[in-house]
C-alpha cells in the first residue's frame, strides 16, 4: 500500500513547489506592470526581470515533473482527469506560451542588427 501512494507524495511535493515558485512569477509581473514611467521604473523592471530569470524556467520544470509522475504512475486516473478537464487544462498551456512569447519579444523583439532598436514585428 505504501508503494502505491509514494508517487502521490512526489506529485503533491511538486505541486507545492510549483505553487510556491508561481508566487515569485506573479510578484515580478506586478512590478513589471505597476513600476510607472521613467528611468527609475526601467530599473525596477530590469531588476524584476533579472530576479525572475532563474525561477521562470524552474517553475515550468516542476509542472512537467508533476504531470509526468502522475501520468506514468496513475494512467487511468490521468486519462479520466485529462479527458474530463481538457479545456481547463489546455488554457493554462496556451497562456504559458503567450506569456513566454511576450517576454521574449519584450527582451529581444526590438533589436535590429547593429544593436539599434526597431519595431518588434
Amino acid at each position: 500500500m505504501v508503494l502505491k501512494a509514494l508517487p502521490l507524495t512526489f506529485v503533491l511535493a511538486g505541486l507545492a513547489l510549483y505553487t510556491a515558485l508561481a508566487g515569485a512569477d506573479f510578484g515580478a509581473g506586478f512590478w513589471q506592470l505597476f513600476a510607472g514611467r521613467g528611468e527609475r521604473a526601467a530599473g525596477i523592471r530590469a531588476h524584476a526581470h533579472r530576479s525572475m530569470g532563474p525561477v521562470w524556467e524552474a517553475n515550468h520544470v516542476w509542472l512537467i515533473f508533476v504531470l509526468t509522475v502522475f501520468w506514468t504512475s496513475y494512467p487511468r486516473a490521468f486519462g479520466s482527469i485529462a479527458s474530463t478537464l481538457a479545456v481547463p487544462l489546455v488554457e493554462p498551456d496556451l497562456d504559458l506560451h503567450r506569456h513566454g512569447g511576450r517576454g521574449q519579444l519584450r527582451l529581444f523583439g526590438g533589436r535590429l542588427s547593429g544593436g539599434r532598436r526597431g519595431p518588434a514585428w
